[in-house]
Protein backbone atom coordinates (compact mmCIF):
# COMPACT_ATOMS: atom_id res chain seq x y z
CA UNK A 1 0.00 0.00 0.00
CA UNK A 2 2.76 2.46 1.16
CA UNK A 3 4.45 1.63 -2.76
CA UNK A 4 0.91 1.86 -4.52
CA UNK A 5 0.56 5.62 -2.64
CA UNK A 6 4.11 6.62 -3.27
CA UNK A 7 3.50 6.41 -6.98
CA UNK A 8 0.00 8.07 -6.78
CA UNK A 9 1.86 10.86 -4.98
CA UNK A 10 4.07 11.48 -7.61
CA UNK A 11 1.71 11.08 -10.32
CA UNK A 12 -0.07 13.54 -9.26
CA UNK A 13 2.30 15.78 -8.49
CA UNK A 14 3.24 15.43 -12.40
CA UNK A 15 -0.34 15.93 -13.23
CA UNK A 16 0.52 19.40 -11.93
CA UNK A 17 2.52 20.10 -14.90
CA UNK A 18 0.28 18.71 -17.49
CA UNK A 19 0.88 19.99 -20.51
CA UNK A 20 4.79 20.83 -19.67
CA UNK A 21 5.82 17.26 -19.99
CA UNK A 22 8.62 16.08 -22.36
CA UNK A 23 8.49 13.15 -24.73
CA UNK A 24 10.87 11.56 -21.79
CA UNK A 25 8.79 12.48 -18.89
CA UNK A 26 5.37 11.54 -20.28
CA UNK A 27 6.73 8.08 -21.34
CA UNK A 28 7.94 8.29 -17.10
CA UNK A 29 4.34 9.19 -16.87
CA UNK A 30 2.79 6.24 -18.23
CA UNK A 31 4.93 3.61 -16.74
CA UNK A 32 3.78 5.07 -13.08
CA UNK A 33 0.53 4.60 -14.03
CA UNK A 34 1.34 0.47 -15.34
CA UNK A 35 3.64 0.30 -12.01
CA UNK A 36 1.15 1.75 -10.07
CA UNK A 37 -1.45 -0.82 -12.38
CA UNK A 38 0.79 -3.72 -11.86
CA UNK A 39 1.04 -3.25 -7.92
CA UNK A 40 -2.83 -3.47 -7.90
CA UNK A 41 -3.34 -6.17 -9.52
CA UNK A 42 -0.25 -8.24 -7.86
CA UNK A 43 -2.27 -7.01 -4.87
CA UNK A 44 -5.52 -8.38 -5.61
CA UNK A 45 -3.96 -11.72 -7.21
CA UNK A 46 -2.34 -12.40 -4.02
CA UNK A 47 -5.44 -11.55 -2.08
CA UNK A 48 -6.98 -14.40 -3.77
CA UNK A 49 -4.39 -17.09 -3.30
CA UNK A 50 -4.63 -16.57 0.73
CA UNK A 51 -1.56 -15.36 1.01
CA UNK A 52 -1.57 -13.69 4.20
CA UNK A 53 -1.02 -9.76 4.27
CA UNK A 54 1.91 -9.89 6.06
CA UNK A 55 3.76 -11.79 3.27
CA UNK A 56 2.44 -9.48 0.83
CA UNK A 57 3.22 -6.48 3.04
CA UNK A 58 7.07 -7.56 3.04
CA UNK A 59 6.88 -8.68 -0.73
CA UNK A 60 5.74 -4.78 -1.52
CA UNK A 61 8.11 -3.56 1.04
CA UNK A 62 11.00 -5.45 -0.45
CA UNK A 63 10.54 -3.94 -3.69
CA UNK A 64 9.62 -0.51 -2.87
CA UNK A 65 13.20 0.67 -2.89
CA UNK A 66 13.69 -0.13 -6.50
CA UNK A 67 10.12 1.72 -7.24
CA UNK A 68 10.80 4.72 -5.49
CA UNK A 69 14.45 4.81 -7.44
CA UNK A 70 12.26 4.99 -10.72
CA UNK A 71 10.27 7.32 -9.35
CA UNK A 72 12.47 9.88 -7.78
CA UNK A 73 15.83 9.54 -9.77
CA UNK A 74 17.86 10.28 -12.83
CA UNK A 75 19.00 7.02 -14.19
CA UNK A 76 21.91 8.33 -16.23
CA UNK A 77 23.71 10.88 -13.24
CA UNK A 78 22.08 9.09 -10.38
CA UNK A 79 20.92 12.33 -9.10
CA UNK A 80 17.24 13.07 -8.03
CA UNK A 81 14.83 14.37 -10.45
CA UNK A 82 13.26 17.34 -11.45
CA UNK A 83 9.95 15.92 -9.73
CA UNK A 84 11.44 15.32 -6.26
CA UNK A 85 13.05 19.07 -6.64
CA UNK A 86 9.92 20.49 -6.89
CA UNK A 87 8.40 18.26 -4.25
CA UNK A 88 11.30 19.04 -1.79
CA UNK A 89 11.39 22.92 -2.70
CA UNK A 90 7.73 23.09 -1.81
CA UNK A 91 7.96 21.52 1.46
CA UNK A 92 10.53 23.69 2.74
CA UNK A 93 8.62 26.89 1.38
CA UNK A 94 5.69 24.95 3.72
CA UNK A 95 7.65 25.01 6.68
CA UNK A 96 9.63 28.92 5.75
CA UNK A 97 10.05 29.30 10.11
CA UNK A 98 11.70 25.96 9.89
CA UNK A 99 13.51 26.74 6.97
CA UNK A 100 14.50 30.51 7.02
CA UNK A 101 18.15 30.73 5.29
CA UNK A 102 18.20 27.56 3.07
CA UNK A 103 20.01 28.40 -0.25
CA UNK A 104 19.86 27.04 -3.95
CA UNK A 105 22.96 26.46 -5.84
CA UNK A 106 22.20 26.11 -9.57
CA UNK A 107 24.60 25.38 -12.71
CA UNK A 108 24.52 24.59 -16.20
CA UNK A 109 26.80 22.50 -18.25
CA UNK A 110 28.45 24.96 -21.22
CA UNK A 111 27.72 23.57 -24.60
CA UNK A 112 26.47 20.47 -24.11
CA UNK A 113 24.48 20.64 -27.69
CA UNK A 114 27.67 21.55 -29.27
CA UNK A 115 29.37 17.95 -27.53
CA UNK A 116 26.17 16.08 -28.57
CA UNK A 117 26.24 17.26 -32.61
CA UNK A 118 30.17 17.11 -32.77
CA UNK A 119 31.04 13.59 -30.86
CA UNK A 120 27.65 11.87 -30.36
CA UNK A 121 25.38 11.34 -27.38
CA UNK A 122 27.57 9.06 -25.62
CA UNK A 123 30.35 11.44 -25.54
CA UNK A 124 27.71 13.67 -24.13
CA UNK A 125 26.24 11.37 -21.78
CA UNK A 126 30.39 11.23 -20.77
CA UNK A 127 29.83 15.05 -20.68
CA UNK A 128 26.54 15.54 -18.55
CA UNK A 129 27.70 11.89 -16.12
CA UNK A 130 31.53 13.47 -15.37
CA UNK A 131 30.07 16.88 -14.46
CA UNK A 132 27.22 15.78 -12.26
CA UNK A 133 29.45 13.24 -10.61
CA UNK A 134 32.22 16.32 -9.37
CA UNK A 135 29.08 18.38 -8.59
CA UNK A 136 27.75 15.56 -6.20
CA UNK A 137 30.65 15.30 -4.82
CA UNK A 138 31.22 19.03 -3.52
CA UNK A 139 27.89 19.93 -3.45
CA UNK A 140 26.00 16.19 -2.03
CA UNK A 141 27.96 16.45 1.41
CA UNK A 142 25.51 19.64 2.57
CA UNK A 143 22.49 18.85 0.39
CA UNK A 144 20.67 16.94 -2.13
CA UNK A 145 21.34 17.00 -5.89
CA UNK A 146 19.00 17.19 -8.86
CA UNK A 147 18.95 17.70 -11.95
CA UNK A 148 16.09 19.74 -13.10
CA UNK A 149 16.82 19.94 -17.17
CA UNK A 150 18.46 18.39 -19.66
CA UNK A 151 21.66 19.99 -18.63
CA UNK A 152 20.77 21.64 -15.86
CA UNK A 153 20.90 20.60 -11.92
CA UNK A 154 20.70 22.06 -8.80
CA UNK A 155 21.24 21.64 -4.84
CA UNK A 156 19.13 22.70 -2.04
CA UNK A 157 20.90 23.37 0.75
CA UNK A 158 19.30 23.48 3.90
CA UNK A 159 19.42 26.25 6.45
CA UNK A 160 20.77 23.69 9.21
CA UNK A 161 23.83 23.66 7.10
CA UNK A 162 26.81 26.46 7.39
CA UNK A 163 28.51 26.84 4.24
CA UNK A 164 30.39 29.33 2.04
CA UNK A 165 28.43 29.21 -1.56
CA UNK A 166 31.38 31.20 -2.81
CA UNK A 167 34.11 28.59 -1.34
CA UNK A 168 31.98 26.03 -3.00
CA UNK A 169 31.70 27.16 -6.01
CA UNK A 170 35.33 27.47 -6.35
CA UNK A 171 35.97 24.04 -5.61
CA UNK A 172 33.39 23.09 -7.68
CA UNK A 173 34.87 25.13 -10.75
CA UNK A 174 38.84 24.10 -9.58
CA UNK A 175 37.66 20.22 -9.87
CA UNK A 176 36.04 21.35 -13.46
CA UNK A 177 39.29 22.82 -14.71
CA UNK A 178 41.42 19.37 -13.11
CA UNK A 179 38.75 17.12 -14.77
CA UNK A 180 39.55 19.26 -18.19
CA UNK A 181 43.37 18.99 -17.75
CA UNK A 182 43.55 15.08 -16.51
CA UNK A 183 40.64 13.89 -18.81
CA UNK A 184 40.87 12.20 -21.95
CA UNK A 185 37.92 14.05 -23.41
CA UNK A 186 37.78 15.64 -27.22
CA UNK A 187 35.58 18.43 -25.93
CA UNK A 188 36.52 21.10 -22.92
CA UNK A 189 33.83 20.72 -20.23
CA UNK A 190 32.64 24.30 -18.96
CA UNK A 191 29.81 25.33 -16.45
CA UNK A 192 28.07 28.32 -15.83
CA UNK A 193 26.78 28.40 -11.53
CA UNK A 194 23.77 30.71 -9.92
CA UNK A 195 23.35 30.56 -6.33
CA UNK A 196 19.97 32.38 -4.20
CA UNK A 197 19.05 31.96 -0.53
CA UNK A 198 15.56 32.42 0.76
CA UNK A 199 14.69 35.58 1.73
CA UNK A 200 10.91 35.90 2.32
CA UNK A 201 10.80 39.73 1.55
CA UNK A 202 11.43 38.56 -1.75
CA UNK A 203 10.11 34.65 -2.52
CA UNK A 204 6.29 34.40 -2.29
CA UNK A 205 6.99 30.80 -3.22
CA UNK A 206 9.71 28.33 -4.39
CA UNK A 207 9.25 29.57 -7.95
CA UNK A 208 10.07 32.67 -7.23
CA UNK A 209 13.10 31.60 -5.16
CA UNK A 210 14.46 29.26 -8.62
CA UNK A 211 14.15 32.36 -10.69
CA UNK A 212 16.28 34.28 -8.69
CA UNK A 213 19.11 31.45 -8.80
CA UNK A 214 18.24 30.60 -12.61
CA UNK A 215 19.05 34.80 -13.08
CA UNK A 216 22.10 34.31 -10.89
CA UNK A 217 23.50 31.35 -13.12
CA UNK A 218 22.37 32.56 -16.35
CA UNK A 219 24.26 36.23 -15.74
CA UNK A 220 27.30 34.29 -15.00
CA UNK A 221 27.05 32.24 -18.16
CA UNK A 222 26.94 35.78 -19.92
CA UNK A 223 29.82 36.55 -17.72
CA UNK A 224 31.66 33.36 -18.83
CA UNK A 225 31.23 34.26 -22.28
CA UNK A 226 32.11 37.44 -22.45
CA UNK A 227 35.51 36.76 -20.46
Amino acid sequence: RETSHAIGRQMALMRQEEGKLTPEQQQLYELLEHQQEQVQELTVGLTRKGLAFEDMDNMLRQAQPFILRLIFKDTLTDTYNRYFFISRGEKLMREAEENIGFSLAFFDIDKFKACNDTYGHEAGDEYITTVANIFSDVYGKYGNCYRTGGDEFCCIIPASKQVNLLRLKKIFLTKIYTANIEGTQEYNMGVAIGQAKYDSSVDKDFRALVKRADASMYENKRTYKTS
